[in-house]
């Protein structure tokens, strides 16, 4: 059997509770309304403690916290600062069913900062800068997809939890031998997956592990490599835009380090290169409709990607919108899939969908044909149990 290749779009992890990128905004929004209520709770705790003369804190077990017991002030402050922009400056009425698109507020941010411009308005007693709203964006998504989990039963609800399941989990022990990852999510949940199995990952560039097992295993396992290509950048990789090189923190997210640096001075002691002591950069695409990809790793993964499409003979694309926002993706994919060896000299190719969409589906059927795609309207979840052999 030749090779497939998995492309992922956010519809996969939504399987397994992690919000889709139209839901971060609605899920940030009542994540911060419950993390108020958590911390004016333990605030009162503590001071009722103290009027008895007892410790203002009380040992817990961990299994007793969830995601809203690690979290603080300096965060509620952070991720405030996207919704005062939202009623500031895009006149936001605080109703969560009118919240705009995450890719039309990031694509505003994004000609800002090309333009150096800033939007002038008092928020949290001071005047807040639209690289500093990017950053607390981007913050919002790394917390909202870290710990925050959605179901639609009963009807839509936010649970918090610090040990959430793994959607990929399965996906990964059933991995074929010939086989290449494309993923489209910033989230670690499938790398996690791959280490938890014990694989060692090539993301497509030349990365810097930071964790020395990662060294140990790409030696020992070469031949298991798994390659992972996340061409819009990853929670756990930070770059050097000084000496070029860009590093894999495993299974650490570092993404939002750096807003945490201001107003609280909270220096992370990995955060500045080790080489050259630069500030380095999240390399994050934003899901917006402004997107750039002139990160050289990216290149180098974007180029991998299309190498990839070119050879093989099957292309399975599991969660993933197709949006029109993703051009330059679109691009890739169909200029690699117009030479690909196996459909230029006849050989049996395919291409499968797994969504539940329809609007999903009629996309790949406008792009490839119709009676070219085939069509699997199904959970991430039974497409893994029902269609991996």
């Amino acid at each position: 059997m030749g090779k497939t290749i998995y492309v992922f779009g956010a519809g996969a992890s939504r399987d397994g509770g992690i919000p889709l990128t139209n839901e971060i905004l609605k899920v940030g929004y009542r994540l911060i309304d419950d993390l108020s209520k958590r911390l004016e709770e333990k605030a009162d705790e503590s001071r009722k403690r103290k009027e008895k003369g007892e410790p203002s804190f009380r040992l817990v077990k961990a299994s007793e916290l969830d995601f809203l017991d690690y979290l603080n002030n300096n965060h509620l402050y952070i991720f405030k600062k996207v919704y005062d922009f939202l009623e500031n400056v895009l006149h936001w009425d605080k109703d969560p069913s009118n919240l705009p698109n995450i890719e039309e507020l990031w694509g505003i941010l994004e000609i800002a900062g090309e333009k150096h411009a800033n939007f002038e308005y008092a928020a949290n007693e001071h005047t807040t800068t639209s690289l500093e709203i990017k950053k607390a964006l981007t913050s919002l998504i790394n917390y909202v997809l870290w710990g925050c989990r959605v179901s639609d039963e009963p009807e839509w609800n936010v649970t918090y939890t610090h040990s959430p399941s793994n959607p990929y989990e399965n996906f990964v022990k059933k991995l074929p031998k010939e086989r290449t990852i494309i993923s489209l999510n910033y989230d670690t949940w499938l790398d996690t997956a791959i280490r938890n199995a014990n694989l060692p990952i090539d993301y497509g560039s030349d990365f810097i592990p930071y964790q020395p097992e990662d060294i140990k295993l790409r030696r020992e396992k070469s031949s298991e490599t798994v390659l992972l290509l996340k061409p819009h950048g990853s929670f756990n990789w930070l770059y050097c835009p000084t000496c070029n090189l860009i590093e894999d923190f495993g299974l650490f997210h570092v993404s939002h380090v750096p807003i945490e640096q201001n107003p609280y001075h909270e220096v992370d002691a990995d955060l500045p290169c080790k080489y050259c002591r630069t500030l380095r950069e999240a390399v994050i695409v934003p899901p917006s409709l402004v997107k750039r990809y002139d990160n050289p790793h990216l290149e180098n993964v974007s180029r991998r990607m299309a190498e990839e499409l070119k050879i093989a003979e099957k292309v399975v694309f599991i969660g993933y919108s197709f949006s029109g926002a993703d051009i330059h993706i679109k691009y890739v994919i169909m200029q690699s899939l117009s030479i690909n060896k196996h459909k230029l000299w006849g050989d049996k190719f395919s291409v499968t969908v797994v969504n539940r969409s329809d609007q999903a589906i009629e996309e790949y059927e406008r792009w490839f044909g119709k009676g070219k795609v085939e069509s699997l309207k199904k959970k991430f979840s039974d497409y893994i149990e029902q269609d991996m052999h």
